[in-house]
């Protein structure tokens, strides 16, 4: 088996059975494929019951397949020397098998972006369904309950790219009152249909499943970290144009302080890395 365009030294051992000197001989192609080899060569002098040993430098052919190239003796009258065993009695041959050559198949290159959330999609809705363009999360001065909703723009993600990791950056917030005092002290995230924010966005359930994210605390929502849930949703929208979440308290929210116990986000981050 050879590589495309390899070269390589064909040899055989021929032996004078006849009675009469190999004097003048040479060896030549016959048909077949030359393979780079030579028309003719000439031969030492060969007494009868003498051997030698007879070679050719030639080339594989460049396309894969099975080759054969036929070579034979002739005289200096340019006359065929019998062969025994010979093909039609008259040559030998050498036979070879070129393969494909190897293909490199290399992963996709591994890329990052970075989602911004969208200012101009995000708001809030309140318990009482009043909406605002401000990604609040909490309770309001009124005692509501108060649910965020945080877009992203996912056209910079190429179609069928597959997500490495997603690192969840929420640090860019500040807090009015204490909003980890509402409820169990975590602030959840949900996978949200997109559209725009209005009353009916508002999720009445107050122990909602199937959070995506959860802070529990300002230490966790101040880091930024790996999340493979994200990962999950976010692979699961490549080819879609957005992401939308949205934050909630659990119940029972809110406090009856008549004091606002939010949370305030401001620059949010998913960074995303693909392939």
């Amino acid at each position: 088996v050879m590589n495309p365009g390899q070269t390589f030294n064909k040899k055989w051992r021929l032996k004078n059975i006849g009675a009469c000197a190999w004097n003048g001989y040479s060896l030549v192609f016959d048909s077949g494929e030359s393979m780079n080899g030579p028309a003719s060569k000439a031969i030492a002098t060969v007494n009868p019951g003498q051997e030698i040993d007879i070679d050719v430098d030639l080339k594989a052919p460049n396309v894969a397949g099975n080759y054969r190239g036929y070579w034979r003796l002739v005289t200096n009258g340019n006359v065929i020397v019998p062969i025994v065993s010979g093909y039609q009695g008259k040559s030998f041959y050498v036979d070879i098998k070129v393969s494909a050559p190897a293909t490199n198949t290399l992963p996709p290159a591994i890329a990052q972006t970075i989602l911004v959330g969208l200012t101009g999609e995000d708001g809030f809705v309140t318990s009482t369904g009043t909406t605002n363009p401000n990604p609040n999360v909490g309770d309001n001065n009124s005692n509501e309950a108060v649910q965020a909703f945080v877009s992203f723009d996912l056209s910079s993600i190429p179609a069928g790219a597959t997500i490495v990791k997603v690192v969840v950056d929420f640090s860019g917030y500040d807090v009015l009152g204490n909003p980890w005092s509402l409820s169990d002290g975590c602030l959840r995230a949900y996978s949200q249909n997109y559209g725009t924010v209005d009353a009916s966005d508002y999720i009445l359930d107050g122990n909602p499943t199937g959070a995506f994210i959860r802070w529990c605390g300002a230490a966790e929502l101040s880091s930024a970290s790996e999340n493979t849930d994200m990962k999950t949703l976010v692979q699961s929208l490549v080819g879609s144009s957005r992401l939308q979440l949205r934050l909630q308290f659990k119940s029972p929210n809110p406090t009856a302080n008549g004091t606002a116990d939010m949370v305030r986000f401001g620059t949010i981050k998913l960074i995303v890395t693909y392939q």
